[in-house]
């Protein structure tokens, strides 16, 4: 998963370009910045944190006893972590899913020269000079 972080990270404001456009970059690129960090809470706090405390209470009920108000929640095994993974995991796939798919449409527009338009052609500039009703080229 931190090797799809890092892949989809390197790129992430690829994407912000090609699904939202260029008009209010500077905009989208600030809330692309804040893509880790939320990514994070929501991962770390809401889905880990909460799941892994309802495993520790599960456990402490089976054994019969109770949580103390400020006693440290403690959870044994692989059931701990196991859920919050496959859906950590679950989200990294749909992730490389659609960078996959966004690569496949945009894969005509980068294979071709992007810079091509802003290049000056040197040897066939065509310079249209008008005088009155005479327009006369020079090469």
């Amino acid at each position: 998963m931190g090797f799809c972080f890092g892949a989809e990270w390197t790129y992430v404001y690829s994407i912000i370009s090609e699904l939202f456009g260029l008009k209010h970059y500077a905009t989208l690129y600030k809330y692309g910045s804040l893509a880790a960090p939320l990514g994070s809470y929501i991962f770390n706090v809401r889905v880990a944190g909460q799941l892994y405390d309802k495993e520790g209470l599960r456990q402490l009920e089976a054994l019969g006893l109770t949580r103390k108000l400020g006693e440290e929640l403690m959870c044994n095994g692989v059931k701990c972590n196991q859920l919050a993974f496959i859906i950590i995991a679950a989200a990294t796939f749909f992730t490389a899913l659609v960078s996959l798919i966004l690569v496949a449409r945009t894969r005509k527009f980068y294979k071709g020269d992007i810079y091509k338009r802003y290049q000056k052609d040197e040897n066939n500039v065509t310079l249209r000079v008008s005088s009155g009703r005479k327009e006369v080229e020079m090469n």
